[in-house]
C-alpha cells in the first residue's frame, strides 16, 4: 500500500471506465489487484524515498480502514466469482511459457 507508483494511463482508463476503483487509500492496493486479473504484468524498480521531518500522513484511522476492509471483500467476492477465468489463464500462461 505504499511506494512510487507509475501506470500506464490508457490501460487504467480503460479499467477505470469499466469498475469502480476506490478513491482514497484503497485505490492502489485495488488497481493492482484488477489488473492483475486482467492478466497485466509488473515491473518493480527499487526507488529510494525521503519524507521531510515532521512530515504528517494523510492516513485516516476509522475511515481509511473501513475503505480498506470493504475492498478486501469486495475483491474476495470478486475473486471467488472470477476464480475459474483467472485459474484457466494461469493454465494457458503455464502451458505457453
Amino acid at each position: 500500500m505504499c511506494g512510487f507508483r507509475i501506470y500506464p494511463v490508457d490501460i487504467v482508463q480503460k479499467l477505470l471506465n469499466h469498475i469502480e476503483i476506490g478513491d482514497y487509500m484503497d485505490f492502489d492496493s485495488e488497481i493492482l489487484v484488477c489488473l492483475k486479473w486482467q492478466g497485466y504484468h509488473f515491473v518493480n524498480i527499487a526507488t529510494e524515498v525521503k519524507y521531510p521531518e515532521g512530515n504528517t500522513s494523510n492516513f485516516n484511522l476509522v475511515k481509511d480502514n473501513i475503505r480498506i476492509s470493504k475492498m478486501h471483500a469486495k475483491l474476495f467476492l470478486l475473486m471467488l466469482i472470477k476464480s475459474p477465468v483467472i485459474l484457466y489463464r494461469r493454465i494457458i500462461e503455464k502451458d505457453n511459457g
